[in-house]
């Protein structure tokens, strides 16, 4: 059977993320971070899916030939449509991506992830995709990604765009 598309916007996301150490040249151990994010409930009808709450550990691995392996372990909310303004339980998830920079200020990447939220909004628990990044200054970035659904939940495929900040 098929199911319905849906166009519209999906929740808008809060997001804070935390450099704890860098990459020692010597030493094969990564770069460390921590991210937080809460997922509102500002998003078109279709894509409500309630207030999801996360917390990751980043791991950065610096590859030979400007290549970088990022991957990702932590708590992510599950909301549902049934709870739109209340917090959910979470689940444990993991995320990767594989990425290669191109030019100083432009990037490419194979991602996914397992259980969790790489994008929150994405309704299957395995999904994986390719994107792109376009360091516009040192502070702001802009990226957009097509993704899709390596399991028979949810939906087939999407895509993703935003902008991130750096204080």
């Amino acid at each position: 059977s098929s199911s319905r598309a849906f166009d519209g916007f999906a929740p808008l996301a809060f997001d804070l993320k935390v450099h704890l150490w860098g990459e020692p040249d010597q030493l094969w151990y990564p770069a460390v971070g921590i991210e937080a994010f809460v997922l509102t409930g500002i998003a078109s009808k279709p894509f409500i899916v309630g207030v999801e709450p996360a917390v990751a550990l980043l791991f950065d691995h610096r590859l030979p030939g400007d290549w970088l392996l990022e991957w990702n372990v932590g708590c992510f909310g599950t909301g549902g449509s049934g709870i739109p303004n209340v917090l959910s339980l979470p689940n444990l998830g993991v995320q990767w991506a594989l990425q290669k920079q191109l030019t100083t200020r432009v990037a490419v990447f194979y991602q996914g992830f397992y259980n969790a939220a790489g994008i929150p909004y994405f309704p299957a628990e395995l999904v994986s995709g390719f994107g792109g990044q376009w360091n516009v200054t040192q502070r702001l970035a802009v990226y957009g990604s097509y993704n899709w659904s390596l399991d028979d939940r949810g939906s087939p495929s999407g895509g993703s765009s935003g902008f991130t900040y750096a204080f």
